[in-house]
């Protein structure tokens, strides 16, 4: 009899264990956030996608007939020379690697400087111009090419400008060049890549007349204004504010710029939404002359999809200059950009909540809202990469009962919203969030915390998306926990049997959360926790499992 019932035991134990493997094999994997947008990958296994749908910039191509030069010199001691504009042949089936021009900081790309199987040419410049010289459409090989100015081997970080891809797995760059100078030209190919045969194109372009902060286009008012950078330069200034960072680059690409007047004492927005369909980046600054580094005012990579919203303070009279350009490595093109007065949401500042008091519904929209200074860097606002609450609106709540409440907005809205509530009232201080979420209840947000009857707290409602505009209802209502949902009052229970739990109600205490023996798929945390208190009814080892068809 005993050794029946030790086999249906050990039987039983061996079911649970392999439902409990199978349940493991089976763990859902961590959820990957929805993007709104997906910047084009970076990596070189798929980058030809990322270009190979742009559009190459209109240019004026020189008529010269094509030049039977040796190829490029495998030595740039010794450098092919050519002169002028047009096609020009290139062979690197037999070059090697030289030690010149592998650590220049312009040709690290895709994780590596190398300029692999590289030729060279001296080429002079008959005129003063902006040239392009690129290898799009004029070979199969995977090319890189970079330019250094002089006639001999150049020194270290001395390079002008130096691409990878710019039009699929080939190269273009730009540069000035000025009449009777000349210049090292590095032909070659990206490092692993095999060298082979081709031609490279040197023409001259006519870049806009406001592609240099010095000579910007001045303009006033609100409305629609048109913008060509299409053949603009990116040039030195605006590039390394912080404010410009985003997808891994400060760069503001292909930049021309606008000195505007502003008509009155407002809060400006200026966008490309709706009105092109270049992959723009904006940026604004004080003054009518050429930026200094960290003066700007705000800058936007993409607020719309591909295009950019900018917001500022203007004052009547005052000259601010607007750099329109492009995100690192899309093609210019041409189209408007749009300044209009702005005017936020009421309760856009946390300064100007909105007052509410008690449990229900109350109506929030973002669709007119920035993103503030306070509450963007609460640690446990953080998910998905980021602990940004952006295009946030306030509430100034006061609680009516001493409870566990959830404020959320749950089946209340379509917006991919995120809650963080702080307590006390006015802005918040850096670390004050009590609760904050993303994603609760699929892309809504639902946080819960502890209320005091007659205090108040502060809620700021945005979205996790810099895009991420729109309306809805956040909910606020208490929660009744269950009775042993903290461990100071637990379940009495005791002897072997079967007992019930819900933990449909419970928060997540404090205690048992670090627990070594408790860790698995990542975390040692015991969520939504309920507490009994067992007293045993034997001596020797027990086992207390949630398995079906278990002994208990």
């Amino acid at each position: 009899m005993k050794n029946s019932l030790r086999f249906a035991l050990l039987s039983a134990a061996l079911l649970c264990s392999a439902s409990s493997t199978l349940a493991q094999s089976q763990k859902p994997a961590p959820r990957v956030k929805p993007a709104l947008q997906v910047k084009p990958t970076q990596g070189k296994a798929s980058k030809q996608a990322m270009i190979a749908s742009q559009t190459l910039g209109q240019r004026t191509a020189s008529t010269t007939s094509l030049s039977f030069a040796a190829g490029g010199s495998d030595d740039c001691n010794t450098p092919d020379a050519i002169a002028g504009e047009g096609l020009f042949v290139f062979d690197q089936t037999a070059a090697t690697t030289g030690a010149e021009g592998q650590n220049e900081y312009n040709c690290y790309d895709f994780g590596s400087s190398v300029v692999d199987n590289d030729v060279w040419f001296a080429w002079t410049a008959a005129t003063t111009d902006t040239f392009y010289i690129e290898s799009c459409n004029l070979t199969t090989t995977d090319t890189k090419i970079a330019v250094y100015a002089g006639s001999t081997c150049p020194t270290a970080a001395t390079s002008i400008t130096c691409n990878d891809d710019n039009c699929g797995f080939q190269s273009q760059v730009s540069f000035g060049g000025t009449a009777g100078s000349t210049y090292m030209l590095q032909v070659g190919t990206f490092p692993g890549a095999v060298g082979g045969t081709g031609q490279i194109n040197i023409y001259s372009v006519v870049t806009p007349p406001n592609d240099d902060c010095a000579t910007p286009t001045a303009i006033s008012g609100t409305g629609s204004f048109a913008f060509d950078n299409m053949v603009g330069t990116t040039g030195a200034e605006g590039q390394n504010e912080y404010s410009c960072y985003a997808f891994g680059s400060s760069t503001i690409d292909n930049d021309v710029w606008f000195a505007w007047t502003a008509p009155s004492n407002d809060t400006y927005r200026v966008q490309t939404c709706n009105v092109t369909s270049v992959d723009t980046k904006l940026a604004a600054y004080p003054g009518g002359t050429c930026p200094t580094a960290g003066t700007i005012l705000d800058c936007n990579d993409d607020a719309c999809g591909l295009q950019s919203s900018l917001m500022f303070n203007g004052t009547a009279g005052a000259t601010y200059m607007l750099q329109v350009g492009t995100f690192p490595g899309a093609n210019g093109g041409m189209g408007n950009f749009d300044i209009s007065v702005f005017t936020p949401a009421m309760n856009d500042d946390c300064s100007n909540p909105t007052v509410i008091t008690g449990a229900g519904t109350f109506p929030f929209d973002n669709t007119t809202a920035s993103t503030g200074l306070e509450g963007q860097m609460e640690i446990v606002c953080y998910a998905f990469g980021t602990s940004a609450v952006n295009n946030d609106v306030w509430f100034e709540w006061t609680s009516p009962t001493t409870d566990t409440y959830s404020v959320e907005t749950c089946n209340f809205t379509s917006l991919d919203s995120k809650i963080s509530v702080h307590a006390g009232v006015g802005c918040p201080t850096a670390g004050s969030s009590i609760g904050c979420n993303d994603d609760a209840c699929g892309l809504q947000s639902a946080v819960w915390f502890s209320a005091t009857a007659g205090s108040t707290y502060t809620i700021q409602v945005g979205s996790f998306s810099t895009a991420g505009f729109g309306s809805g209802s956040i909910n606020l209502f208490p929660i009744i926990l269950a009775p042993n949902d903290d461990c100071a009052t637990p379940d009495a229970i005791s002897g072997s049997g079967t007992y019930a739990f819900d933990n449909t109600l419970s928060t997540t205490g404090a205690e048992g959360q670090i627990e070594s023996i408790c860790y698995a798929y990542g975390t040692s945390a015991v969520e939504n926790d309920v507490w009994f208190a067992w007293t045993s009814d034997f001596t020797g080892p027990g086992r207390v499992t949630t398995c079906t068809g278990q002994l208990v």
